[in-house]
């Protein structure tokens, strides 16, 4: 490499991609945020950092060209990325990523339960409690009251939905509301991935394989990634409407 500083070439938006190429072994994020990054290496770096691929101003351009691969490398990585992206979460937003992973979830449970509200309200209560706008002992009680459905829910899929709202729950009871220590339960947050993906692939008529446990698995990282890069919106899940019953002649 030339006597040119660090600095030169992270400012160079010419930088060769020889000097680029030697650069990424010590300094990968910063290369791939470069505007000169080379295709192949940008695209190798992105499967690494698929965040700091989102946020490089050859993110748009690369995934217009190729967006085939960008599917690819998701369905690949997936279930890395979530093992350790989660971790970058803010107690705050892994509580209510947590509560969203659970809500994605539940029309599952309304479906077979529309007039039992617990679960959602449990739901509801987790995301009031993230944002500092409940109790604790507000929080508790309606967490209880959640956990008294699994006694209903006599089907498996049903079940698997109410116990991701139980571990989304637990672990919005982790640190105090509003603390700024990241929640360390990760075990908890893997249990909210894992049981609502369960639910998912053990709905009837589903495949139980892996293209329904991909499916889900693809919306929790989007999901995620939209809290990583600032840009989750608040999720509203719509009440799922009872089924008429029959008229009696």
């Amino acid at each position: 490499m030339s006597e040119r500083t660090l600095e030169d070439f992270l400012a160079d938006p010419q930088a060769s991609q020889e000097e680029l190429t030697e650069l990424a072994k010590e300094l990968p994020a910063e290369v791939l945020a470069h505007p000169n990054c080379p295709v192949s290496m940008w695209w190798k770096l992105a499967a690494r950092m698929p965040i700091n691929a989102m946020r490089s101003p050859l993110w748009e351009l690369n995934l217009l060209e190729d967006p085939e691969r960008w599917l690819q490398i998701e369905n690949n990585r997936v279930g890395t990325w979530l093992d350790w992206q989660g971790d970058k979460l803010s107690a705050r937003d892994k509580r209510l990523f947590a509560a969203d992973c659970a809500a994605h979830v539940l029309p599952i449970f309304e479906r077979e339960y529309p007039h039992d509200l617990r679960p959602r309200e449990a739901i509801t209560a987790a995301r009031a409690y993230a944002m500092d706008r409940c109790t604790a002992a507000e929080m508790q009680a309606v967490s209880e009251a959640a956990g008294q459905s699994l006694t209903s829910a006599t089907k498996l899929h049903v079940w698997e939905v109410v116990a991701t709202v139980m571990h989304a729950s637990r672990l919005a009871q982790s640190r105090p509301a509003g603390s700024t220590i990241d929640i360390k339960k990760e075990t908890e947050l893997q249990a909210v991935l894992i049981t609502a993906r369960k639910a998912a692939a053990n709905v009837p008529g589903r495949e139980k394989t892996d293209p329904t446990m991909i499916e889900e698995k693809l919306w929790q990282w989007r999901r995620l990634a939209e809290y990583l890069l600032g840009k989750a919106a608040p999720m509203e899940v719509a009440r799922v409407k009872a089924k008429k019953q029959p008229r009696r002649r």
